[in-house]
């Protein structure tokens, strides 16, 4: 199973009752130009960068995949003051939560967060993309 395919089942078991959708994408502009929902969490893997080769005649290198998780709030302030940012954290924080020292399947590391940035505030919503890591070898002997 993909590291991708585990995250996403992950969230759907532990965090679901924070989201109206969980799902993969196959790019953030697929996400951005698609149909979404408010409460709606997507997930795509964003590229993957290896280290050189550590052997002769034969293949040793540590691979880490990024994989990036797109939270989706209506842009919006409720009568208490909070905003779509707030909600949005709330979310940011329900994934962090399951996902943050998670061991995928398949020889992978620990996940680790990589960072977070607002990426649109279009059609009415508040996008945001938080990047989170794993790493794993690939072996040729």
């Amino acid at each position: 199973m993909t590291l991708r395919k585990q995250v996403q089942d992950r969230l759907i078991q532990n965090a679901s009752s924070y989201f109206n959708e969980i799902k993969g994408a196959a790019s953030l502009s697929e996400i951005i130009h698609g149909r979404v929902h408010p409460d709606g969490c997507y997930i795509f893997k964003e590229k993957s960068i290896s280290s050189e080769n550590s052997l002769i005649n034969a293949v040793n290198q540590r691979v880490v995949d990024r994989l990036s998780i797109v939270i989706v709030t209506r842009n919006t302030t409720d009568q208490k003051g909070s905003d779509s940012s707030d909600n949005s954290e709330l979310l940011q924080n329900a994934v962090m939560n399951e996902i943050l020292g998670f061991e995928p399947t398949g020889g992978y590391e620990p996940i680790e967060y990589a960072g977070g940035s607002l990426v649109s505030l279009t059609n009415g919503f508040y996008i945001w993309l938080d990047t989170y890591k794993s790493a794993h070898f690939v072996r040729s002997l």
